[in-house]
């Protein structure tokens, strides 16, 4: 994916539907506080990549390599992270809530998966309390 796509992306994300070419990469690339919600990344490969406190609010991840992306204060809220590669990406302060295809397993693969925000029941499924005590930890 070339940069002026990634730059366009940007500037139209949370107007419509973004449909990067399959199997795209955006190598080690600083997407730092961007708006990508409801962007399309099916099958995209974001390995490695700095997405840190991004909005991806109802994007769609299904089958996405984010593996070892820092993924620190990530907004997936309604996202669909279906089959998503999560290996050693940094979930910490990552709001999770009301994704849609997450597994446990997908996100124990991930480092810091238990300072991420979960839907309550998905909390439970993971083995955490079932409230979160970010907010007395330092991120």
């Amino acid at each position: 994916m070339s940069k002026l796509l990634i730059e366009r992306t940007e500037r139209i994300a949370g107007e419509h539907f973004i449909h990067p070419p399959s199997s795209s990469s955006i190598p080690e690339t600083d997407r730092h506080k961007a708006d990508f919600s409801r962007a399309d990344f099916s099958s995209s490969n974001l390995r490695e990549a700095d997405l840190s406190r991004a909005d991806f609010s109802n994007a769609n991840f299904f089958e996405a390599d984010l593996s070892r992306a820092n993924l620190h204060g990530t907004n997936f809220n309604g996202s669909n992270l279906d089959s998503a590669n999560l290996n050693s990406a940094d979930l910490s302060g990552a709001n999770l809530t009301s994704v849609r295809g997450l597994t446990p397993e997908q996100v124990k693969k991930a480092v810091n998966w238990e300072k991420a925000y979960y839907d309550r029941h998905f909390r439970q499924q993971l083995g955490l309390a079932a409230e979160s005590t970010l907010s007395t930890q330092s991120n």
